[in-house]
C-alpha cells in the first residue's frame, strides 16, 4: 500500500532552480511538493484553496484550457517510451534526468542524490495538474505528469530481522489456501469465467511488503489484520491459480512496491514464482493480458491504468473506485481537506469502462481486504463515513488492433 511520496522541499531549492530554455529543453526543480505546501504566510504564491475558478486571471484559464484539451484529446500523461527513458536515465546514474512531456517539451531535471536520496519517478494525476495550474501564481515551470522525485527512507523503518524467510513463506501458503476458498476469490473466478479470453498474466502494484506485516503484530493503529499486505500478494498467487482453472497453460506474475525488501520479500515472492520489480517495470507489463491487483494505491494508478488504451489491462480490481463524476468532485474535495484517499479515477478511467469493460461493484469481503470505514463528502456537502469495498472490472472482450494484441 505504499508507493511513491512527494518529499518536503525547502524553498531555498525551489528558488535556485530557474526556468531556463535551452532549445527544447525546459530546466525544473526535481520535486512537485508545491503541491501540498502551505498557504500560510505573506511570501506564499499559493492561491487559497477554495478560491472561485471565476478569478482565475487570462493567464491562467489558458494554462487550465491547455491541460483541458491535452486530456480530452486522448494525449498520453504517461507515454510507455518516456518511462522507460527516465527508468534507465536513473538507473545509469545521469546527473540529469530528461523527460518528453504530453505536451511536446522536453524537461530537463537536476538530480541531488547527496541531498534527497535515491530518485525515482513519480507521477501527478491530471486533477493535481488543474490544482497546480489554478493555484500557483508565477511558477518557474508547469507541472507535468512524469517528473523525478526521490524515495522517501521513512518507508523503510520496519527491519527483516523480525521474521525468517521459512515463516514467510509457510504464512504465504496458508494464506493463499484460506483466501482461495472464500467468497471473494469465488467472486473474482465467475467474473473472470464471463471473459471471451483467459488472461495469462497477473500483476501486483502498491501491495506493500511481507516482512513489514510482522513488523506491525503490535501495533493497533495499524491494519485491521496485522497480516493484510501478506494476504494480499498471496491473493495476488491465488488469482494465478483460478486462471489456470479457466484454461491458462502458463500464468506469469509480477509486483512493484518500492517498500519490498531486497532479501526476504523479493526471496520469498520468487519462491512462487512472483518477480518483483522497480517502477515503472511492473506497469509497464499491463497489457490486455493482464489481471491488475492494486487494493490502496497511494499513487494515480488508475489514471496510469487507463492512459493508454493500447495498454488496458483485461481485468483491475482495486478499492472504492468512483465512478461518478459529480463524486469525484467532492472526493477531489475530501482529498484536499485531507480526509480522502490521494488518487481518483479519473474522466479517461470513467471513458475505458464505459467503452470496454464490465463493472462488478462490491467483492465479497476477505481477510486482508477489510478496510476502516473513512469520511466521504455526499453532492451536497455533507459528510458520512463510508464502508469501503473491492470492486473488478473486466474486459468485455480484446481490444482489436492494439499494441499488445498485434504481439508487439
Amino acid at each position: 500500500m505504499t508507493s511513491t511520496i512527494f518529499p518536503a522541499a525547502d524553498d531555498e531549492h525551489f528558488a535556485t532552480q530557474d526556468r531556463n530554455l535551452l532549445e527544447d529543453d525546459v530546466t525544473v526543480s526535481d520535486t512537485a511538493s508545491i503541491l501540498y505546501s502551505s498557504d500560510e504566510g505573506e511570501e506564499s504564491n499559493v492561491k487559497n484553496v477554495f478560491e472561485s475558478d471565476d478569478e482565475l486571471d487570462e493567464r491562467t484559464n489558458k494554462k487550465v484550457l491547455a491541460l483541458q484539451q491535452l486530456y480530452a484529446e486522448g494525449k498520453p500523461m504517461y507515454p510507455r517510451d518516456q518511462l522507460r527513458s527516465a527508468a534507465r536515465q536513473i538507473a545509469e546514474g545521469a546527473d540529469i534526468i530528461r523527460i518528453k512531456s504530453w505536451n511536446g517539451i522536453t524537461y530537463k531535471t537536476p538530480v541531488d542524490c547527496t541531498k534527497y536520496g535515491v530518485p525515482c519517478l513519480g507521477y501527478v494525476a491530471f486533477h493535481h495538474l488543474e490544482r497546480y495550474a489554478k493555484r500557483v501564481r508565477n511558477q518557474k515551470y508547469d507541472l507535468q505528469p512524469i517528473h523525478i522525485d526521490y524515495v522517501d527512507r521513512k518507508l523503510f523503518w520496519y527491519s527483516e530481522d523480525k521474521v525468517t524467510t521459512e515463516t514467510l513463506k509457510l504464512e504465504f501458503a496458508k494464506q493463499a489456501e484460506i483466501w482461495r476458498r472464500g467468497d471473494m476469490a469465488t467472486a473474482i473466478k465467475d467474473e473472470l469465467a464471463k471473459m471471451d479470453y483467459v488472461p495469462t498474466k497477473v500483476v501486483g502494484i502498491a501491495l506493500g511488503s511481507l516482512v513489514r506485516a510482522y513488523n506491525c503484530l503490535d501495533r493497533e493503529d495499524f491494519f485491521s489484520n496485522k497480516l493484510q499486505e501478506l494476504i494480499q500478494y498471496a491473493a495476488l498467487w491465488a488469482i494465478g491459480g483460478i486462471l489456470e482453472e479457466l484454461g491458462a497453460k502458463k500464468v506469469e506474475f509480477f509486483a512493484q512496491d518500492p517498500a519490498l525488501t531486497k532479501n526476504k520479500d523479493k526471496s520469498v515472492l520468487n519462491h512462487f514464482n512472483i518477480t518483483a520489480l522497480d517502477d515503472p517495470w511492473g506497469l509497464l507489463e499491463i497489457d490486455e493480458s493482464t489481471v491488475v491487483l492494486c487494493v490502496a494505491p497511494s499513487f494515480c494508478c488508475p489514471q496510469i491504468i487507463a492512459d493508454d488504451a493500447n495498454f488496458w489491462p483485461a481485468a483491475f480490481i482495486s478499492l472504492d473506485m468512483i465512478l461518478d463524476a459529480e463524486d469525484e468532485k467532492h472526493e477531489i474535495t475530501g482529498l484536499e481537506l485531507g480526509y480522502a484517499p490521494c488518487y481518483v479515477e479519473g474522466q479517461r478511467f470513467r471513458d475505458m469502462i464505459q467503452k470496454s469493460f464490465n463493472l462488478r461493484k462490491k467483492l465479497p469481503e476477505a481477510d486482508g481486504f477489510r478496510f476502516p470505514r473513512c469520511k466521504r463528502r455526499l453532492k451536497g456537502g455533507e459528510e458520512v463515513e463510508v464502508t469501503m469495498y473491492m470492486d473488478m472490472i473486466t474486459r468485455k472482450g480484446p481490444l482489436e488492433g492494439t499494441v499488445s494484441s498485434e504481439g508487439a
